[in-house]
C-alpha cells in the first residue's frame, strides 16, 4: 500500500464520524509523519505497515475524539454547576451579609431611640430643676 492508498481509506473512514476539518487535520499529520518517516531513511511501504490497518487507526482517531467531546460535555456540566453552586454561596453570604446590617442599623436606631426618650423625660425634669434655681438665686438675692 502506499501513501496515497492509506490516505484515501483513512478519509473515508474518518468522513463518516468527523468534521471536514478533523479530517483534514489527520490525514496531513498522517501524510507529514510518513514524508518525514521517509526522509529519515525508511521506505514507504515500511512505514505505512509500522502503522497498520488506516480503518484501525481511524476508528482510534474517531472513540478518541468521541471520548474528548464527552469529556468536554461532563467538564462543562461539572463547570456549570459549580458555577451554580457558587452562586448560590454568593447567594447566600449576601443575604448574611444583609441581614448583619440591618440588625446593626436596627441596634442603633434602638439606642438612638432610648437616649432620645431619656432626653426627652428628662427635659421637663431639667426644666423644672432650671426654673425653681432660678427663682431660689433670685429671691435670695433681693
Amino acid at each position: 500500500m502506499n501513501t496515497e492508498l492509506f490516505l484515501e481509506e483513512l478519509e473515508s473512514y474518518l468522513k463518516t464520524e468527523l468534521s471536514d476539518a478533523l479530517v483534514r487535520y489527520h490525514l496531513d499529520y498522517y501524510r507529514n509523519y510518513i514524508e518525514m518517516e521517509v526522509e529519515d531513511g525508511k521506505s514507504e511501504f515500511e512505514v505505512i505497515e509500522a502503522l497498520g490497518s488506516p480503518r484501525v487507526i481511524g476508528k482510534n482517531i474517531i472513540l478518541t475524539q468521541h471520548m474528548n467531546n464527552d469529556t468536554k460535555t461532563v467538564y462543562t456540566q461539572s463547570y456549570d454547576e459549580s458555577k451554580e453552586e457558587n452562586n448560590k454561596r454568593n447567594l447566600t453570604g449576601n443575604i448574611k451579609k444583609y441581614a448583619i446590617i440591618a440588625a446593626v442599623i436596627f441596634i442603633i436606631v434602638f439606642i438612638l431611640a432610648l437616649v432620645l426618650r431619656l432626653i426627652f423625660l428628662a427635659f421637663p425634669i431639667l426644666l423644672v430643676f432650671i426654673v425653681v434655681s432660678y427663682f431660689i438665686n433670685s429671691s435670695g438675692k433681693r
